[in-house]
C-alpha cells in the first residue's frame, strides 16, 4: 500500500468524525489539498469509494460505514491494549526473571526471596540458575546478577558490591592432615578445585600439584560440600566459608580472590516499575553483602 498502510485508514477515520475533510485537515495540521490527496490513494490502493462528495460535504458510501465500524471497533481494542500494556508498566505486578551464578543464586539471592515477596507480594521473581552468560537483549532474563562488567551498550549496568573467595578446609581433614601455613606445604595437601581456567581455577591450579587434586568440578557449590565433607582444601565464597562452623580459613592472607559483582537489565527498567523494584532491591542487598549471613545448607 502507497499510503504507508496504517496511516491511510487513520486519515479516512479523522475525515468520518470530522464530518469534512476542511475540518479533519485542520485538526491534523495538515493542509487541505494534502489530506485530499492521501484518501484518494487509499481509495485507490484498496479499489473502493468510501465517501461521496455531496454540495455541503460529504455522506459515507456503504463500503465507507463498514470501514469506520471496523476501524472504530480496531481503535477501542488498540486502546484497551495500551492502556493494559502501560498499567503493567506502571504497576507493581507480574514477574521478574533474574539470573544468577550458582553458588549466589542459592546461597544468597534464593533466600531473599521472602523478604521480597513480603515487600512486593505481587511480583513473582523467576530464578535462573546459570553460570554462563543470558542473553539479556534477546529477552532471555530481566536482570542479571554477573562477576563481570556486561559488554553490550544498550544494558544498564551498576557495580553493586564484591564478592570475595577464599581457600578452606573442614575441621576434619585439619585434625587428620593439619594444615599448611605455606605454599610448599599446601602442595603436599589434598585439594578440591575447579575445572577451567577462571581465576578461581587457576589459583587452585598453581597451588596444588595435579596429582593432589581428590577431586575438580566445574560447580562451586559442589566444591563446597566436597570441601565441608572434610574431602580436601578448595576455594568457598567466603558469603559461606566465614559462616560454617565445621569450616577453617587455609592460607587466608595468601590466597584470597575479590570479585565485582555487575547488577545488569534490560533497558526497559527505566519504564517498568516491576523490574525497577527488584534491580534496587538487589542493588541495596548486594552493596551490604558482608553483613549477610547466609541460612544453614542442609
Amino acid at each position: 500500500m502507497r499510503i504507508g498502510g496504517w496511516s491511510g485508514y487513520q486519515d479516512f477515520l479523522s475525515i468520518a468524525r470530522a464530518g469534512s475533510i476542511s475540518a479533519a485537515a485542520r485538526k491534523m495540521g495538515v493542509a487541505q489539498p494534502t489530506l485530499s490527496r492521501r484518501l484518494a490513494m487509499l481509495e485507490e490502493d484498496i479499489a473502493v469509494r468510501l465517501l461521496t462528495r455531496t454540495p455541503t460535504g460529504f455522506r459515507l458510501t456503504p463500503a465507507g460505514e463498514r470501514m469506520l465500524a471496523t476501524l472504530e471497533l480496531v481503535g477501542d481494542q488498540l486502546g484497551q491494549m495500551e492502556a493494559e500494556i502501560l498499567d503493567a508498566d506502571v504497576s507493581l505486578q507480574g514477574a521478574v526473571r533474574v539470573t544468577v551464578t550458582e553458588t549466589l543464586g542459592v546461597t544468597w539471592l534464593a533466600p531473599l526471596v521472602l523478604e521480597f515477596n513480603e515487600a512486593y507480594p505481587q511480583i513473582g521473581i523467576e530464578l535462573v540458575i546459570d553460570n554462563g552468560l543470558v542473553n539479556l537483549l534477546g529477552r532471555e532474563a530481566h536482570i542479571a546478577v554477573r562477576l563481570l562488567r556486561p559488554t553490550q551498550g544498550d544494558l544498564i549496568a551498576r557495580k553493586a558490591g564484591r564478592l570475595e573467595i577464599a581457600l578452606y578446609a573442614a575441621h576434619s581433614y585439619a585434625r587428620r592432615y593439619g594444615l599448611p601455613t605455606n605454599d610448599e606445604e599446601a602442595a603436599n595437601h589434598k585439594a578440591i578445585g575447579l575445572l577451567g581456567s577462571t581465576p578461581v581455577a587457576l589459583m587452585t591450579a598453581a597451588l596444588f600439584p595435579p596429582e593432589r587434586h581428590v577431586m575438580q568440578s566445574n560447580s562451586l557449590m559442589a566444591v563446597s560440600n566436597a570441601v565441608r565433607a572434610g574431602l580436601g582444601i578448595g576455594p568457598i565464597v567466603t558469603l559461606l566459608g566465614d559462616n560454617m562452623e565445621n569450616l577453617v580459613p587455609c592460607l587466608p592472607d595468601q590466597h584470597r580472590l575479590s570479585k565485582d559483582i555487575w547488577l545488569t537489565a534490560v533497558p526497559e527498567l527505566r519504564n517498568t516499575a516491576r523490574i525497577r523494584a527488584v534491580f534496587d532491591f538487589l542493588s541495596e542487598r548486594l552493596s551490604d553483602l558482608r553483613s549477610y549471613v547466609p541460612p544453614p545448607l542442609i
